[in-house]
């Protein structure tokens, strides 16, 4: 999308991991796109919270499409029974819940502009696919 010369914004819990990424999409386009940052952990936040944060985020923007590429998943294998209540519960905010709160929040714009949206999920393929039950679940909802 940036060698078409849109402009990006970028979520993500990690400020580095943003400035690490800014930097390889400005350096392949030629510093011809613009990137902005907005950082939040979205395991963290209640859904109100990330729409006000996507809101204040792109205030004057126009978000005509939409990359959901956060996923989450446990550290290391294991099985579905031995995975802690709270680890689930970020897995789930973060592969449910966050997208649709992130869509809410850009919604409005789309319907505003008749902007077409597409809303493109990634989702990760696991070998041993009975010890990572939670997050291809999660995911595929």
């Amino acid at each position: 999308m940036a060698s078409e010369g849109l402009n990006i914004i970028l979520v993500d819990k990690n400020h580095s991991a943003f400035e690490a990424t800014s930097n390889e999409l400005r350096n392949k386009n030629g510093g011809r796109v613009e990137i902005k940052s907005i950082v939040m952990d979205l395991a963290k936040l209640s859904g109100e919270e990330i729409v006000k944060a996507i809101d204040e985020g792109t205030k004057g923007l126009d978000v005509g499409i939409l990359i959901n590429n956060a996923g989450m998943s446990y550290p290391y294998p294991k099985f579905f029974h031995e995975v802690d209540l709270e680890l689930m519960d970020d897995i789930m905010k973060v592969n449910m819940e966050a997208a649709s709160w992130m869509t809410k929040a850009v919604l409005p714009a789309w319907n505003r502009h008749s902007v077409l949206g597409s809303f493109v999920r990634r989702d990760e393929a696991y070998e041993d696919k009975e010890i990572f039950l939670v997050h291809p679940v999660t995911r595929n909802v």
